[in-house]
């Protein structure tokens, strides 16, 4: 039958919630992905609230790979300033983009002033202390964000992508009552689509939700069109009282004696 009882509403209201949730999953993982894609591209949110800024970091050492503490990176345009610590590292925050002036001083060393061009990102700019006194001026390129770092952020995207489509997948088959292990598939790797943390909640839900429907699946998808519908109640046979209950008059035409009126035997 297209319909069913009360008793398997429940049942496909929770594999509707299913397939509802994990389309939202999806969703927000292809969302996620398109964000951190766009913010490792350089745009990110300060490129649409027209902000033009970059972040320094690097380190000072020797030409022998010694590092060099207590040394000072200057940025011309505002005086931003960092000190490095006995790791030798630096870091400046929000440039402003274009041609900088950055400064390295240390007590004993060289005062070194390198002049690079800074776009939107992060850049690693090292200096190379050298003993003695007096100033160096530099024309360096800096280097962008490290290739690891990016190799990382590419996989991160390509893996939430991947775990999106299963919780796509996964909902085609929670709707159709086919193919239990996509659906649990789909809602497990759902999770790792974060989606603001909201896509891994939901994706919990639907995962609690279909695990103790196993067996529901396998089941005709049109037994779940239309729950709230009761099922037409059956036509009954007639009774004998029914039977005995007939008005002969109606039987014989409407007349007593049978048919046209006539009485018996005329």
């Amino acid at each position: 039958t297209a319909f069913m009882g009360r008793s398997e509403v429940p049942t496909c209201r929770r594999l509707h919630l299913a397939t509802v949730l994990l389309i939202i999953v999806g969703i927000l993982g292809i969302a996620t992905a398109i964000t951190l894609a766009y913010d490792m591209s350089g745009e990110g949110l300060d490129g649409l609230l027209g902000k033009n800024e970059a972040d320094v970091m690097g380190q000072v050492r020797q030409a022998d790979g010694h590092l060099v503490a207590d040394a000072t990176v200057t940025y011309d345009l505002t005086g931003a300033s960092s000190t490095t610590g006995v790791t030798g590292w630096y870091f400046l925050e929000d440039l402003k983009t274009g041609k900088v002036v950055l400064t390295m001083e240390a007590q004993g060393y060289k005062t070194v002033v390198k002049t690079v061009e800074l776009e939107r990102g992060q850049y690693v700019i090292d200096f190379l202390a050298e003993p003695g006194t007096g100033q160096i001026e530099v024309e360096g390129d800096p280097i962008a964000q490290p290739a690891d770092a990016k190799t990382g952020g590419i996989v991160l995207v390509i893996g939430i992508i991947i775990c999106s489509a299963f919780a796509f997948i996964g909902a085609l088959a929670a709707y159709l009552h086919r193919w239990y292990p996509l659906v649990l598939i789909g809602s497990v790797l759902g999770i790792l689509t974060w989606g603001w943390f909201l896509g891994s909640a939901l994706s919990l839900v639907s995962l609690l939700t279909i695990m103790p429907l196993r067996r529901e699946f396998g089941k005709r998808s049109n037994e779940c069109e239309v729950p709230w519908k009761e099922p037409p109640p059956p036509s009954l046979p007639a009774s004998e009282d029914d039977v005995l209950d007939v008005d002969p008059m109606k039987v014989a035409g409407g007349q007593p004696g049978g048919s046209g009126g006539m009485p018996p035997g005329q």
